[in-house]
């Protein structure tokens, strides 16, 4: 796993109990394919700035663990967790 995909397993097993239902192996799937939804959205100039653009990477992150069957309990926090990496992520990829 890259730096960044093990950043975004991180926040996803930040529950333990999404880590008990949903399995490692599932987790860092889901991990890999967010490290490409954030690029997606992390291309557009001052995303972290632009608050249209963050709704749009909150909305598809959502809607990624919703069709892995994350446990909806614990997705709000995991959400806010992976943006919160993704801006951090971003300052480092800018300085």
């Amino acid at each position: 796993m890259s730096a960044n995909e093990q950043a975004f397993y991180d926040a996803l097993c930040d529950q333990k109990t999404a880590v008990q239902v949903m399995g490692e192996d599932t987790l860092q799937e889901i991990a890999k394919e967010l490290v490409g939804t954030v690029r997606k959205y992390a291309a557009t100039p001052d995303w972290v700035q632009r608050k249209t653009t963050q709704a749009a990477m909150r909305q598809a992150v959502r809607r990624m663990l919703k069709d892995h069957g994350y446990p909806p309990t614990f997705a709000p926090a995991a959400v806010d967790t992976i943006i919160e990496q993704a801006q951090t992520m971003a300052f480092e990829n800018h300085n």
